[in-house]
């Protein structure tokens, strides 16, 4: 079965002259080496734990290093939050006059609004992914289904119903089927 610029969604790019596709495609095989493809790759409880011990480590390894940014952005944002706090004690204290705050007061706020940002930015930590075996069994089973969905009927071929291609071999079954 093609698909070509002729089908119902098509039809408007197609007769707008906005689609130049040409080409047919051919849906079925399409749809089956989707299958195929999902059957060899994850087609298995094997396939799948693999795959999930694998996607789990990569994501303790994101985890890892996102909570490691982490603490780096607390330390700053620590560090941005005292420094503003000791000009605010540097000013209580009459140590500064405020037009010394004045001109520093504004970097330090920005610093710490910077901090939380990127704080706020990092996220939560990553959580691990389980699977509930009876989901494992569910998709397995719907694979299989979809496999039988998309893979044709084979063809069987009856020899008496095949057009005999030459004369001799047409003589050849009308005698045999005289003989029994």
């Amino acid at each position: 079965m093609p698909l070509t610029c002729n089908r119902p969604g098509f039809q408007s790019l197609k007769h707008g002259g906005s689609c130049d596709n040409s080409r047919a495609y051919h849906v079925d095989r399409i749809e089956r080496a989707v299958v195929e493809g999902l059957k060899t790759q994850i087609g298995s409880k094997d396939a799948i734990a693999y795959y999930v011990r694998v996607f789990n480590e990569e994501q303790r390894l994101q985890s890892a290093e996102a909570n490691a940014n982490r603490s780096k952005r607390k330390l700053k944002l620590g560090e941005a939050q005292r420094r503003l706090d000791r000009l605010v004690d540097a000013i209580a204290a009459g140590v500064i006059t405020t037009e010394e705050a004045g001109q520093r007061m504004p970097a330090l706020r920005s610093a710490v609004e910077t901090a939380k940002a990127a704080l706020a930015a990092a996220g939560e930590p990553l959580k691990v992914v389980t699977l509930h075996p009876k989901v494992v069994d569910r998709y397995l089973q719907n694979l299989e289904a979809l496999d039988r969905i998309v893979t044709p009927p084979p063809r069987i071929m009856i020899p008496e119903l095949q057009p005999p291609a030459t004369f001799r071999q047409r003589l050849r079954l009308t005698l045999l089927q005289h003989l029994i």
